[in-house]
């Protein structure tokens, strides 16, 4: 796994919290997930297009604080 962190990514300090790290994307594969994304973007939209706006936009609010943790909702 490590071999293939160091082919995709790069771990930088975190500038706000030294206890933290960021990972960075390298240049290949910011290429690659550029090229990919939009595709990915678009079949989303297409799969949630039965869901009217108000709903996407409780889904997208939703989505983020299960990624932020509980610890980040208020």
């Amino acid at each position: 796994m490590d071999k293939l962190k160091k082919r995709i990514c790069k771990k930088e300090p975190s500038l706000e919290d030294c206890r933290a790290s960021n990972v960075i994307l390298n240049e290949k594969s910011q290429s690659l997930f550029k090229g990919i994304f939009p595709q990915y973007a678009e079949l989303i939209s297409e799969n949630l297009s039965f869901i009217n706006n108000e709903k996407k936009l409780q889904l997208a609010n939703l989505s983020k604080k299960l990624g932020l943790g509980d610890s980040q909702i208020k």
